[in-house]
């Protein structure tokens, strides 16, 4: 929300005069956690646009208590209209799996062919399997 339109709903600043306190006081329904107090109407009035712009500014980024922004009007998310996933549909379920280094490798360098990895004394030995043959080693990609 803008400094323009939370002023519009506020509508006009009428100070009242608070004679216990010896104060001018604003409150607006709209906002009603900001209370603004002066010593002159006058001051109230230009004081008011100013303490709203940091209060508007702190909703922006969250500088506020839970309470005080359910109280606030407007959507202070951030979320655009029509942003997101389409309802009703569901995120596709996935696992985080941790790899040795060497075998994360080869699944980087040869992760578009068939291959099977066996563990051996010496390391990670690496069977590649092609269509005919039992073990076909692919041919290495070159970069261009």
């Amino acid at each position: 929300m803008q400094l323009h339109e939370a002023l519009a709903l506020v509508g006009p600043i009428v100070p009242v005069f608070n004679a216990d306190f010896q104060v001018w006081e604003f409150e607006s329904p709209h906002f009603p956690y900001l209370n603004i107090h002066g010593e002159s109407a006058d001051e109230i009035i230009t004081k008011y646009p100013q303490y709203l712009a940091i209060h508007l500014d702190d909703l922006q980024h969250g500088r506020v208590a839970n309470f005080i922004m359910q109280a606030t009007p407007g959507t202070w998310g951030g979320k655009r209209e029509g942003a997101g996933r389409p309802i009703g549909t569901k995120k596709t379920p996935k696992t985080r799996i941790s790899l040795p280094c060497a075998l994360a490798t080869v699944l980087k360098r040869y992760g578009d062919y068939p291959f099977i990895v066996q563990e051996t004394p010496q390391g990670l030995k690496v069977i590649f399997k092609a269509e005919g043959t039992a073990h076909a080693k692919p041919e290495r990609r070159r970069k261009r």
